[in-house]
C-alpha cells in the first residue's frame, strides 16, 4: 500500500513537471513571436519614414502622410505661389502638383534635418529589438554609421551625398528582414521596393543608366514573384498594379523625364504600402 502511494506521488510530480515545462515552452514561443512581430512593425515604420525623408530632398511629400511635417520653408516672395498651390491641392486632393510647381525639386533642408534628428531617437529603440531577433551586430551598427554620414552631409546641405546615404539606410532594411522573417513574399517585396527607391535617388541625380539597372532588376524579380504566387491571393490585383508601375518607371527613365518618373514613383509607393 505504501509502495503504491509513493508511485502515485511520483507520477503526479512527473505530470506536474511535464505540464509546467509545456507552459514555459509555449510562453517562450509566444514571446519570440511577439518580438518578431514588433520588429516587423518597426521595419515597416522605417520603410515609410525613410521613403518620406527621401521625398523631402526633392520637396515632395511621398508615401504615408503620417510622416509629413507641417513645417513650411517658403519665403515671403514665394507666399503667393504657395497659396496658389495650396488652392490647387485642395481641388485635386493631392499633396504634390509636380507639373505646375514653379520651383521644382528644391530640398526642404529644415524638414530633412528635423526628420534625421528624429530618426536617431527612433533608432535607439529599434536597434535593441533587432539584436533580440539575432540580427548581425555589424549590420545593426552600419545603420548608425550611415545615419551619421547622412546627417553630416545634410549639415553641409549637400543634396546628392546626403540623399545617397539615406538611400543606403533604406538598403539595409531588406537585409534585416531576411535574417528573421520566414515570409519570403514580404521579403522579396521589400527588396523590390529597395531597388525602386535606388532608382528614385539615381533619377534625382540624373544617373539614368544606374536608374535603369535598378528598375530592370526590380522588374525581373517582380515578374518571378508574381509567377509563383496563387492567383486567388487577395492582394493579386494590387501586386499586378505595382508591377505595371515598375514598367512605367522604366519608360520614364528611357525618355529621361523626371516629372513623369516622380508622378509614377508616388503611385508605386502607394501600392507598395498596401503590400508590405
Amino acid at each position: 500500500m505504501k509502495k503504491n502511494t509513493i508511485i502515485l506521488i511520483i507520477a503526479i510530480l512527473l505530470i506536474c513537471i511535464i505540464i509546467f515545462s509545456a507552459i514555459v515552452y509555449a510562453s517562450s514561443n509566444k514571446q519570440d513571436a511577439t518580438i518578431e512581430e514588433k520588429v516587423s512593425q518597426e521595419i515597416k515604420y522605417l520603410n515609410g519614414y525613410i521613403v518620406s525623408l527621401l521625398g523631402q530632398y526633392n520637396g515632395l511629400n511621398i508615401g504615408n502622410s503620417d510622416f509629413h511635417t507641417s513645417n513650411e520653408e517658403n519665403s515671403k516672395d514665394d507666399k503667393q505661389s504657395s497659396e496658389e498651390e495650396s488652392n490647387t491641392n485642395s481641388l485635386t486632393g493631392q499633396n504634390n502638383t509636380i507639373l505646375i510647381t514653379d520651383q521644382k525639386y528644391n530640398p526642404k533642408w529644415k524638414t530633412i534635418k528635423i526628420q534625421l534628428e528624429e530618426l536617431y531617437r527612433t533608432w535607439n529603440t529599434i536597434n535593441l529589438d533587432l539584436y533580440a531577433v539575432n540580427i548581425d551586430s555589424s549590420a545593426v551598427l552600419s545603420f548608425t554609421d550611415v545615419l551619421n554620414s547622412a546627417t553630416q552631409n545634410a549639415q553641409k546641405e549637400d543634396k546628392q551625398k546626403s540623399m545617397e546615404q539615406v538611400n543606403n539606410l533604406y538598403q539595409l532594411l531588406p537585409q534585416y528582414i531576411r535574417n528573421y522573417l520566414p515570409d519570403e513574399q514580404k521579403t522579396q517585396l521589400l527588396e523590390i521596393e529597395a531597388k525602386v527607391v535606388s532608382s528614385y535617388v539615381n533619377v534625382t541625380n540624373e544617373n539614368w543608366g544606374e536608374a535603369e539597372n535598378s528598375l530592370s532588376q526590380a522588374e525581373e524579380q517582380f515578374s518571378s514573384l508574381i509567377n509563383t504566387i496563387m492567383k486567388e491571393q487577395s492582394n493579386q490585383s494590387t501586386m499586378n498594379q505595382a508591377y505595371i508601375l515598375v514598367n512605367e518607371l522604366r519608360r520614364a527613365v528611357s525618355i529621361q523625364n523626371k516629372d513623369i518618373f516622380f508622378i509614377q514613383y508616388q503611385n508605386f509607393i502607394e501600392k507598395m504600402e498596401m503590400l508590405i
